[in-house]
């Protein structure tokens, strides 16, 4: 009897975050929609959608009917006080800070320049610390934080927790979720978890989930900062290598006679495309040519169905989108499968920083929890989880 009880739970579990997932995913649904979508019986949905409620987490309200005939649907979607994950951004010279709901609305965003005096490991986690206590208070008490995603210009460890390298900043074998947490700690008294993504590993979850990856499970997200990096999805799994450096793309070589990088090599894909190499609209077309045959091999190792650019690099698809898809057509081996879709990121610069939104809600929606504050019970890394060591 009690295993039946533990399935029982188990499958009850399971339906709450297939429910939750949905209108994660989507938005607002109809409970007719959701029902339709999850593929249970309306009275369970309604029963699972009144436990979600209770949880805080959902709303229900009556749809207006406009003509249509029978007895009208109501719409489930998230509460407007409902939970809220804190986003972060990290790049070179600026902190972007969001509040993003359960259905990736931004609801609110703030910019903070990030000094030279504040660009050390332990500074830079006192100032997220200090502008997320601002955000939570500025939204109130009634809507409850989740939890803090950080989306990071370098390598992440695959527990999320421990920046491995992140040149742009000098920072390597950081333990910068820790920091991040004691930081907080030190000024609320909820604990919440914090975890780490690399910015194209996580420009990529956003528009798989939200933009212009939507129903697509192979595909390949392009973009730049200072320097080239992708994210790639297969098979609809994320790809983030032994080490969680998979898609640091920007010192592969398209020609070893090329210019100098900054890394000593010539040829290097960041010294056509990363910065200083192009800045103003007049240089684009000189860029186009290397971004397509950085695009080529990757589509000849993964073959993608579809590849985006983000950042700046969407930029060129605009202005020179003929020669990109030329180039492509000529580099990719056995063109006769076809050439991969080629878009722009619909979320735009927002891409990343979305992204770390969803790694912030990934553990209610995994289990979703009775009471909201349990989340930032044991799901952060302690003191110690790596060491500060000097860049």
């Amino acid at each position: 009897m009690a295993g039946t009880g533990f399935r029982a739970g188990e499958t009850r579990r399971h339906n709450l975050v297939t429910v939750l997932d949905q209108v994660h995913r989507n938005g607002p649904l109809s409970r007719a929609e959701l029902t339709r979508r999850v593929g249970l019986h309306r009275s369970t949905v309604r029963a699972l959608v009144v436990d979600l409620t209770r949880r805080g987490l959902l709303s229900e309200v009556p749809s207006i009917p406009c003509g249509q005939v029978g007895r009208p649907s109501s719409v489930v979607g998230p509460r407007s006080d409902g939970p809220y994950a804190i986003a972060i951004d990290i790049t070179v010279g600026r902190i972007m800070f969001g509040a993003v709901g359960l259905t990736g609305d931004i609801l609110t965003r703030r910019e903070v320049v990030l000094g030279r005096d504040d660009r050390s490991p332990t500074d830079a986690a006192e100032m997220i610390a200090a502008e997320c206590v601002n955000l939570i208070g500025n939204l109130g008490p009634d809507a409850q934080p989740v939890g803090v995603g950080v989306s990071v210009p370098g390598t992440v460890d695959r527990t999320g927790y421990d920046i491995r390298f992140a040149p742009d900043l000098g920072w390597r074998r950081i333990p910068f979720a820790s920091l991040i947490v004691e930081s907080l700690c030190r000024r609320i008294a909820h604990r919440l978890p914090v975890k780490l993504g690399n910015h194209a590993h996580l420009g990529l979850r956003a528009e798989h989930m939200w933009g212009a990856a939507r129903g697509c499970d192979d595909v390949v997200y392009l973009t730049r900062q200072t320097t080239v990096g992708a994210g790639v999805l297969m098979n609809g799994q994320p790809v983030s290598g032994h080490l969680g450096s998979a898609g640091a793309i920007g010192h592969l070589v398209l020609d070893p006679g090329g210019p100098l990088c900054g890394c000593g090599k010539r040829g290097c894909v960041d010294s056509y495309l990363g910065q200083p190499a192009w800045i103003a609209d007049r240089q684009l077309p000189a860029i186009a040519e290397p971004l397509a045959r950085t695009i080529a091999m990757l589509v000849n190792v993964l073959n993608p169905q579809r590849v985006l650019l983000g950042g700046s690099l969407a930029r060129v698809l605009e202005l020179d989108r003929a020669r990109l898809e030329a180039t492509l057509r000529h580099c990719v081996f056995g063109a006769f499968y076809g050439t991969p879709q080629l878009c722009a990121a619909s979320l735009g610069d927002d891409s990343p920083m979305l992204g770390a939104a969803a790694l912030a809600f990934q553990r209610l929606l995994a289990d979703p929890p009775l009471d909201l504050r349990a989340l930032g019970e044991s799901t952060s890394p302690g003191p110690g989880t790596g060491s500060v060591a000097p860049p």
